[in-house]
């Protein structure tokens, strides 16, 4: 199933180029995948296992992202995201564009396996949650320090 999403996320009050330099910094970001553990970073690869509470991905689910490109002028980031889990998987580009105090979120995406019988409501709600859960992270640790 081919899915595409775009989000908006507003950040008030946080300074443009501390979010921006966050949102490169894999570490830093590493520690926001909502239900992630055994998480592996190396360079501009991230690994992680991830225990999502829904019951339409069985056991763990083994992410890899990989940041393609940082375009410095445009304040844009271009990551490859893959997954697998029993008899499933997925592949999505995720293109973050920065907008003064907003960030726009894409992502296109392909199902395949199990996951191609999940209505695609549901897939886009599942996302939009990881993201949503994702983005507050970056928020707080920012707003933190």
């Amino acid at each position: 199933m081919h899915i595409e999403l775009e989000k908006r996320y507003a950040f008030d009050g946080i300074e443009p180029n501390i979010l921006w330099s966050t949102l490169k910094d894999v570490q830093r970001i590493a520690r926001c995948i909502p239900h992630a553990d055994d998480v592996y970073v190396e360079g501009s690869i991230l690994k992680a296992k991830i225990k999502p509470p829904y019951s339409f991905i069985r056991g763990r689910l083994n992410i890899e992202s990989e940041i393609l490109s940082i375009d410095e002028d445009m304040k844009q980031l271009k990551v490859r995201v893959k997954g697998s889990s029993i008899g499933s998987s997925f592949d999505a580009m995720l293109v973050i564009s920065f907008m003064q105090d907003h960030l726009i979120a894409g992502v296109v995406a392909d199902t395949h396996g199990l996951l191609r019988t999940v209505p695609r409501s549901l897939i886009q709600k599942v996302t939009e949650d990881a993201a949503d859960m994702f983005m507050s992270c970056i928020k707080a640790g920012i707003s933190v320090g």
